[in-house]
């Protein structure tokens, strides 16, 4: 957030937009098995369930998941994981990001606000750029990772 007195751009995630992005990571893992039940999401991802099905009904709403009724179902998402990008879902929780809505007094001649806006620019692009799958190829490489060090990967008796 960029304040009128002073320079700092702070971005925060909430914890709604992390278990957002966490329990679509591991929808779009299970994609190919078909709907999957908020209870089942939670717990593979540690989510309160009654926070995670309001999440996920902000999500049907903004048409990046959808529900299935019956008895087999749960939810699915609406596009194949490589065309659901992190800021869409970010923004689909928390709303338009726009650390500039309150600028600074000068910021039509401010040259640090300027290089500030290009930051931004370019850091929203970042969002913009990482779809779900590359998160989710993102995720499984760190853990194998982890694993590794810990002595917890292949080869670990």
């Amino acid at each position: 957030m960029i304040g009128r007195n002073n320079l700092i751009i702070v971005f925060t995630v909430s914890r709604s937009a992390e278990y957002a992005v966490n329990g679509l990571l591991f929808l779009a893992s299970k994609s190919s098995d078909g709907p999957v039940t908020i209870r089942e999401i939670s717990k593979a991802e540690g989510i309160p369930i009654s926070l995670l099905a309001k999440i996920f009904q902000t999500l049907a709403k903004k048409r990046i998941i959808r529900s299935v009724r019956g008895r087999r179902g749960g939810f699915v998402l609406l596009r194949s994981s490589d065309k659901v990008n992190l800021l869409e879902v970010i923004e689909a929780v928390e709303g338009p990001i726009d650390p500039f809505k309150d600028p600074c007094p000068r910021f039509r001649t401010c040259p640090v606000h300027d290089v500030l806006k290009e930051g931004f620019k370019r850091f929203i692009s970042v969002l913009y750029k990482n779809s779900l799958l590359q998160l989710l190829e993102r995720r499984k490489r760190l853990r194998d990772e982890v694993d590794e060090v810990t002595g917890r990967g292949k080869g670990a008796g």
